[in-house]
This record gives C-alpha cells, structure tokens and sequence, in this order.
C-alpha cells in the first residue's frame, strides 16, 4: 500500500487491514488471470490497486450504500499521479465492490467512455471478487491456480488449502463474482481440490 493511500485512509478514519488484504487478492486475481482474459499494463494495475484500497472509505460517511459514497468522496480528493479521468475510473471501481451492476443510467457510469466503462466491469470485477474473497475463512492460508476452458468460457480457480472446508465456506466470494462475470465474459468457478 503506498504512503499517500495510507494517509488518505488515515484522513477518513479507515482501517487499513481489509483494504490491504482486498489489494492483495486483487493482485493475486490479476496475475492468475493475466495472459489468459487480460493483457493489462502497469497502468491498470495502479487502478486496481487504488480501487481495492480505496474502496471502503464510503464508510466515513454511511455504512448505508458506502459503496456510492467511496464513489463521492474519491471524486471529491485529488488522487497522486492521476487526472481527473484516470480518476473516475477509480472511483468507478470502488462503487461496483458491491451493490448493482454498473448500469447506463447510472450518472457516474454514463460519463465514462465505452473503453472506460469496460475497464471498470474488469477491474471493478476483479475488486469486487477480492472482497468477496477476503470473508473467506480459508483466504489468509490458501494458494490458487487457475483453468481455464476457452470454449465455454469458464474460469476455474482451484483453491488448495491444509483444512477441509464445506462448500458454505465460498459463499463470500461466490456472492460477489458477476460483476467479473459480465466485465471479462466468463462463468466462474472456485473449486477445493486439485482439478475441476
């Protein structure tokens, strides 16, 4: 997490271990899924770093739809390093962490280019699965790989970890996985085991 974030954290009285930890996973995500659904640059990736860690600060204001107001309040800052553009993209992302899919009717969302609007749907959707995946009870200890079926465009993430768990226990992350779904055109799968 970069210092001007921490501060920026630190300004609105955020805690920063769910938003690190939600960076974490979405960088995870990103590298398991590059070369594969994306060719993403460094540029990207500073937007989906910035959204993960931004992306609760909402709750400075209400814990009643947070996500639109880390929209507001990310718009109301000025964000290191980026313009105005590059900074409705991440506002953008952090407003789809949860909540509805991004829709033309939303104001926010319809001032964003076509190339934008699908930057968001992927990276939105990245973020959104990382804070998914953070209320996993088997997220701090797992590793990952990643199958993918081009044919019928499903994405398996293979999940390996030392304990048994139920099923119950991807609830989490499998409520939170359409806007990844729509933004890379894909079925999602997370599986316990080794093959899917």
């Amino acid at each position: 997490m970069r210092e001007w974030i921490k501060n920026f954290l630190d300004k609105y009285g955020c805690k920063k271990g769910h938003p690190k930890r939600v960076e974490k996973y979405s960088l995870k995500f990103f590298e398991l899924t590059k070369g594969i659904l994306h060719d993403f640059s460094e540029k990207e990736i500073e937007y989906l770093e910035t959204g993960a860690c931004l992306h609760d600060v909402g709750y400075s204001v209400s814990s009643k739809e947070h996500h639109k107001h880390s929209y507001d309040v990310i718009m109301g800052e000025n964000l290191e390093g980026m313009n105005s553009e590059q900074k409705k993209i991440v506002a953008n992302i952090a407003r789809y962490h949860r909540g509805s899919m991004p829709k033309e009717n939303h104001k926010n969302f319809i001032l964003l280019e076509e190339r934008q609007k699908e930057l968001v749907k992927k990276l939105g959707g990245i973020v959104k699965l990382a804070d998914g995946f953070d209320g996993c009870p088997f997220a701090p200890e797992c590793e990952m790989d990643i199958a993918f079926d081009d044919r019928n465009r499903v994405v398996c993430f293979r999940i390996f970890t030392s304990e048994d768990y139920s099923y119950e226990a991807l609830k989490p992350v499998l409520r939170k996985k359409d806007l990844f779904e729509e933004g890379f055109d894909v079925q999602v799968l997370f599986v316990f085991s080794s093959g899917c």
